[in-house]
């Protein structure tokens, strides 16, 4: 489903939901994503307590994988969208930095073993 939603989002939202991303259909699309991302939030934080075991390298890996797709995805919405605010070259931003601090995790832990 992640990936159908990453490639083809209207359609996914109009086969699931049976509407489009404005309105009703929207909302439940937006609060879906925002569950998602209190879920990986909450993971996160129950790995703290496991630094260094590979359940916590997938989790690392994982959390790469979205700042990687989330730059990628603002970014495009930029320069290949046209689109504009305020917020979202700083959003972009902050997505490259912490997948940067993610690929940073990895190799500190790949330089201890």
């Amino acid at each position: 489903m992640g990936a159908a939603l990453l490639a083809v989002p209207s359609q996914v939202v109009s086969v699931l939901l049976g509407g489009t991303l404005e309105g009703p259909a929207g909302t439940i699309a937006a609060r879906l994503a925002g569950a998602a991302l209190g879920a990986l939030a909450v993971a996160c934080w129950l790995a703290s307590r496991d630094a260094g075991t590979p359940a916590a390298g997938g989790l690392i890996g994982g959390v790469l994988f979205y700042n990687v797709v989330g730059a990628g995805l603002l970014l495009t919405a930029r320069f290949g969208l046209g689109m504009e605010s305020m917020a979202l070259l700083p959003a972009a931003a902050l997505h490259v930095a912490l997948a940067g601090w993610c690929i940073a995790c990895v190799r500190t832990k790949a330089r201890m073993e």
